[in-house]
């Protein structure tokens, strides 16, 4: 049931992706591509003088200029107040991928589980497996809807259909599990990962190849599976209660469902949100996660965007229970003095309206299958797809029972600190080359067919992760400028030396 949640998911994610409009992607020279990036950096450090950096870089209150170098069908324009942090001094920092192996799963399950036992993620006993079996006979039993409409009639006689065979299955593979679960010690628990692939069928035909490895454990008395996959660009933990493991509100975590408000619609129909009514504060939330964090040793991460109050709902049988406003979702980013890597919020991977399942669509499944789709989308007719790097993201959900989902993407480990301040561009140099680059960029966007309008409202300084050129997985944090509207970035401009950065490639 999950998985099918999954795929619905990711098809409507896809969707909302596909509406950028066309690019060019003109060639630019970038400082990671020369030799001898720490003279670079060394020639550009500065020294704190304690002046605000909006004052610093001359940063105007507003900007307002539209492009008259486009065609007839397209607007190229920027439009916003530039978001400059109340800080003195942007810091340059070498941060490096964290070794997504088996020796980290090992270290991380002896930090968050309880005790020395281990259990293999999968491994159902016969008490748990008929949880799930009731859930089903439940809704063959009521053969309608609440409003009374017929099973088959609302999900069709293939979905009746295989439920039924599901359901045999059940039975047949019960008799086979024990009647309790089988424990391992630390020490003879395999850590060890394990290869898996999803296949993509169609006129592109494409196959996914992945590792990964996981162990449940007790974590705060409840059990819980710590996840690892690796696909060689990308890379992700997950920790969560485990699927039969009963939540705070009386049901197994596998059906509980993360509802997102779609506050837009609540706004016009004008309807109130709900005020939350979970255990933790905000403030509270924020701690639990920033401490997980601490724990696992990553270092330098904020909360980024508004924290999302989600409605938990028990899925269990015909009628789902909406539980209320009980769950927050808080992410966070890689941030040195007040700069963020980049604002991401839940938007960028959480439907408004929608209903989630299990994993969030955050993890690199849903990643590589939202940007192969978004690929094939786009028009492309060959083979020749390449997976970007998503940058370092940390998320949370956070309910009655504490830390319920954590997802970590990409985590990095700091290195050194390449420069306590650097010095950057003014403002008005800086917008010139947003000009410049938007203008080659979306001069053809728009068409006689669909009409473009590309409008930068949002202009934030943040880092961006730029590869090392002496070393794979090592990254430099730079300062750059953001000039974009919600999760479209229109362009990346570096704040040192104004040259367009190009986050999917990380030059």
């Amino acid at each position: 049931m999950k998985r099918n949640a999954e795929k619905i998911c990711a098809v409507m994610a896809v969707i909302l992706l596909l509406s950028s409009g066309c690019l060019k992607n003109p060639e630019f020279e970038s400082v990671s591509n020369k030799e001898g990036t720490d003279n670079w950096l060394l020639n550009n450090a500065a020294s704190d003088e304690g002046i605000p950096l909006r004052e610093q870089l001359q940063v105007p209150e507003s900007v307002h200029w539209t492009s008259d170098k486009v065609n007839e069908y397209t607007t190229v324009a920027i439009n916003g107040t530039p978001v400059v942090p109340e800080v003195t001094a942007v810091p340059v920092w070498r941060i490096h991928r964290k070794n997504i192996d088996s020796e980290l799963l090992e270290d991380y399950a002896r930090i968050l589980f309880d005790n020395e036992q281990r259990r293999t993620p999968g491994n159902y006993t016969k008490e748990s497996r008929l949880q799930y079996i009731e859930s089903m006979e439940a809704c063959m039993e009521a053969g309608c809807t609440a409003d009374g409409t017929p099973l088959d009639e609302a999900f069709g006689s293939g979905h009746m259909e295989l439920l039924r065979q599901t359901l045999q299955s059940e039975y047949e593979d019960i008799d086979t599990l024990e009647e309790e679960s089988e424990w391992e010690t630390n020490e003879t628990y395999d850590y060890s990962f394990r290869p898996d692939s999803i296949v993509y069928e169609g006129d592109i035909p494409y196959t996914y190849d992945y590792e990964e490895g996981g162990v449940v454990g007790l974590y705060n008395g409840k059990e819980y599976e710590l996840h690892f996959a690796r696909d060689g660009i990308n890379s992700d933990i997950h920790f969560h209660m485990y699927d039969i493991e009963e939540t705070a509100y009386g049901c197994p975590y596998q059906f509980i469902q993360y509802e997102v408000p779609n506050l837009e619609e609540l706004e016009a129909k004008g309807v109130t949100p709900d005020e939350s009514t979970c255990a933790y504060s905000k403030e509270e939330a924020i701690a639990l996660c920033k401490d997980f964090l601490m724990q696992l040793g990553i270092e330098n991460m904020e909360v980024s965007g508004e924290i999302e109050e989600l409605n938990l709902v028990n899925s269990n049988g015909v009628f789902p229970v909406k539980l209320g406003n009980e769950g927050y979702l808080i992410f966070f980013t890689r941030t040195y003095e007040g700069i963020r890597d980049l604002s991401v919020g839940s938007r960028e991977f959480i439907i408004p309206g929608a209903a989630y399942g299990g994993e969030l669509p955050i993890s690199i499944r849903w990643y590589m299958s939202n940007e192969f789709h978004t690929w094939k989308e786009s028009g492309h007719t060959e083979e020749g797809f390449q997976l970007p790097q998503r940058q370092e993201t940390a998320a949370f959900v956070v309910t009655d029972d504490g830390i319920l989902y954590a997802s970590l993407m990409n985590p990095m480990e700091n290195e050194e600190c390449l420069a306590q301040h650097v010095k950057l561009l003014e403002f008005d140099q800086i917008q010139r080359r947003a000009e410049d680059q938007m203008e080659i960029l979306y001069e053809d966007a728009g068409t006689a067919d669909r009409k473009s309008a590309i409008n930068a409202t949002e202009i934030e300084l943040n880092y961006a992760a730029m590869q090392a050129p002496d070393s794979e997985g090592e990254y430099i944090m730079v300062p750059v400028w953001d000039f974009r509207w919600g999760n479209n970035i229109w362009v990346t401009v570096n704040a040192i030396d104004g040259n367009r950065f190009d986050r999917d490639r990380g030059l």
